[in-house]
């Protein structure tokens, strides 16, 4: 079992040294506790007689063999671009900034720089929203997951 143990630790370095992303090996314990080990390009993973020492993190990590339940290696590949935002950034036409493709039910959302809501509206598709009924001063709008900082003058 050792033997098995110790041969999946090493394949789980050797595939963490190549690929940026999150790469991480979790080891649960007796306790219910987890140790989550950054796994960089020069981490060395390897058992003495009484621990799992992993070298080479931001810190040195040693687990007691004893208290290990099991592994878990946790890795995402971020090398690539895996997502596109169909949403556009809005086009501003004086004092109105103009969304497109705004998926159903988004919220576009005033606030002053103190925090307080100004105006909101629920739109889908395209949208103007008019800010030149504003006192002038700076804004931020948030649509969806998105803000931008305006000023109205």
């Amino acid at each position: 079992m050792r033997k098995i143990l110790l041969a999946s630790l090493v394949a789980l370095g050797i595939s963490g040294a190549y690929g940026a992303g999150y790469n991480c090996l979790k080891v649960g314990l007796a306790d219910g506790s987890q140790v989550d080990i950054r796994m960089s390009d020069d981490l060395r993973v390897k058992f003495t007689e009484s621990q799992l020492v992993a070298v080479g993190t931001d810190t040195d990590v040693a687990v007691d063999r004893d208290n290990i339940l099991y592994f878990n290696h946790d890795y995402k590949d971020w090398d690539s671009v895996k997502e596109v935002s169909t949403d556009s950034a809005p086009c501003f036409n004086g004092d109105s900034m103009l969304f497109d493709s705004l998926p159903d039910g988004s919220v576009i959302a005033v606030f002053d720089m103190a925090g307080a809501t100004v105006m909101s509206h629920t739109a889908s598709g395209s949208h103007e929203l008019r800010l030149g009924l504003l006192p002038a001063g700076v804004y931020v709008v948030r649509v969806n997951n998105m803000s931008y900082k305006v000023t109205v003058r």
